[in-house]
């Protein structure tokens, strides 16, 4: 980490220190994206990735909301159809995972352009940049499945570069600005939360910079920041414009409705989950002050305090780039406390924010504060670190990646289908399994388990919106009315129980799969007796 070391000398230090940082740094950063390559090519299957996979890959049949139920905003499934697509990808799980990896390049090329533009000092963009691909919160599921979670981050990330780069200047650059107005329409379109980034910008586009003049801002700044983000929101407009009542439905009534009343009936299931307030600030002390997270937010604290009492950094000096960026890390500190039940995942909004406005605010630092609040982040670097070095191994060795693990085990599911000669679809609320196989699943079941376990809970005036609405207690009509060729449970627990009961009422032979397992349990396959499969 010779780079963190390097950014520690004053700036009044000679350049050869410097100009060795450099090179150390990007041999830092590129020795952690090799570590974290290994580890989200190893993370194990989650849930979610049940839901977001299997849907691209049928989005060329089906309505994204209508006919699948999706629950989320549009983006990342269209983004994976998209990838699918170009690239002809037939181990959909690896592709995933290798979009995510190639959005945690963008947030790191964000991160070290920001940090870069705002400071002045290569040294300490590397050090933000490392800070951010160390951060014990981004190493969990936030970071390493392929959901919602991370891409939404690495877009406002990006976006807040491009906007300050753009418009900070005396000449604004207006093609920057607009891409910064695309990143953040794109960002919003993956995940509802990210709604909390677009008055920082808006603000932002109006008013800044305050030295230009009105018509200078608006045309080389405001309209070119709104022509971007319109263009950017896109695929979520089409969406609500064909049918707003059904994408409010899906998108929000879903979380604020069924889902929530889930969880309140099922607080027990797969560990306590937080629905009340005090609980989510607990978790929120857990994922940001406990662990080398809590060293970012002292050093942070501590630069914070120390900048203020310079006489040329107090309120009324603070330029607008770090306005942008304080505003931006309050409204993801707020928006983290909006989902419930609340998982650590969601908490990630402001952790970029507070690295960069640590390291720019460290910049601005000299003598005992600026060496302390340094050793701070430098020691939540070095502890953080080992993890990402665990992946170092795994990064060469794709015969333990996850992806081709998960593909191998649905070419053996359907090869085993075709040595039984069952011809049809496979109902399971494990659709990933049977997707990575070529197999069919039917559409109600194309969300795995997380819009079937709270079918019961929707109501009866938004069912409408379902074409194929399911639930534990319909789930027997449903597959009665056209009987598939194979059941697959094994993952879901109790929600399984439905589906096998299926099976074993219609005398489904059952076939053990001790091959196909993942941390949350091994596949159990009924076959249909071969008169009773659905064509």
């Amino acid at each position: 980490m010779a780079s963190v070391a390097a950014a520690i000398v004053p700036a009044r230090a000679g350049g050869t220190a410097r100009s060795r940082a450099l090179p150390a740094a990007l041999i830092a950063l590129a020795l952690a994206l090799v570590g974290l390559f290994g580890r989200l090519m190893t993370y194990q299957l989650r849930h979610d990735e049940q839901m977001y996979l299997p849907i691209a890959t049928m989005l060329a049949h089906g309505r994204l909301y209508d006919d699948y139920g999706f629950n989320n905003l549009p983006n990342l499934p269209l983004l994976m159809q998209a990838v699918l697509r170009v690239t002809g990808a037939e181990q959909v799980l690896l592709a995933g995972r290798l979009t995510i990896f190639a959005g945690w390049l963008v947030a790191v090329a964000a991160m070290l352009l920001l940090v870069r533009r705002l400071t002045r000092s290569w040294p300490l963009g590397a050090l933000a940049a490392l800070l951010l691909l160390t951060h014990p919160l981004l190493l969990g599921p936030a970071g390493m499945l392929v959901t919602n979670n991370f891409l939404p981050l690495a877009f406002v990330l990006m976006a807040t570069y491009l906007l300050i780069d753009g418009a900070d200047r005396d000449t604004p650059a207006p093609l920057l600005v607009a891409a910064s107005g695309l990143c953040l329409g794109i960002a919003a379109g993956f995940k509802a939360n990210y709604v909390f980034a677009l008055p920082p910008f808006a603000f932002a586009a109006l008013l800044a910079p305050a030295r230009l003049s009105p018509a200078t801002r608006r045309r080389g700044v405001t309209l070119p920041f709104v022509a971007g983000g319109i263009v950017g929101a896109l695929p979520p407009l089409a969406y609500l414009l064909s049918d707003p009542s059904g994408f409010v439905t899906h998108v929000l009534g879903y979380h604020s409705g069924p889902h929530v009343a889930y969880w309140s009936a099922n607080a027990d299931l797969d560990g306590a989950k937080v629905l009340d307030l005090p609980g989510k600030l607990v978790l929120a002390a857990k994922v940001w002050l406990i662990s080398p997270a809590g060293l970012v937010a002292a050093a942070l604290a501590l630069a914070a305090v120390a900048s203020w009492r310079l006489r040329d950094y107090g309120a009324a000096r603070m330029r607008w780039p770090h306005r942008l960026i304080v505003a931006l890390l309050l409204g993801g500190v707020l928006v983290s406390f909006v989902p419930s039940p609340a998982f650590p995942q969601y908490y990630a909004p402001p952790v970029p924010f507070a690295i960069v406005l640590a390291v720019s605010l460290v910049a601005r630092l000299q003598g005992r504060a600026r060496a302390a609040a340094l050793l701070l982040l430098l020691s939540a670097l070095l502890l953080s670190a080992p993890r990402l070095a665990l992946g170092w191994p795994d990064a060469v060795r794709s015969a333990r990646w996850t992806g081709t693990i998960t593909h191998d085990q649905g070419q053996r599911l359907a090869a085993l289908l075709r040595v039984e000669r069952r011809a049809g679809t496979v109902a399971t609320l494990a659709p990933l399994y049977a997707v990575e196989g070529g197999l069919t699943v039917p559409a109600a079941l194309a969300t795995g388990p997380l819009v079937y376990r709270v079918g019961d809970y929707v109501p009866l005036r938004q069912r409408r919106h379902y074409a194929h609405w399911v639930s534990p207690t319909t789930i027997d009509a449903l597959l009665a009315a056209s009987p598939p060729a194979a059941v697959l449970v094994g993952f879901e627990g109790k929600l399984d129980d439905p589906l096998a009961s299926f099976a074993r009422s219609r005398n489904y032979r059952a076939v053990v799969l001790p091959w196909l397992r993942d941390r949350y349990g091994s596949g159990t396959l009924y076959l249909a007796p071969t008169a009773s499969i659905s064509s």
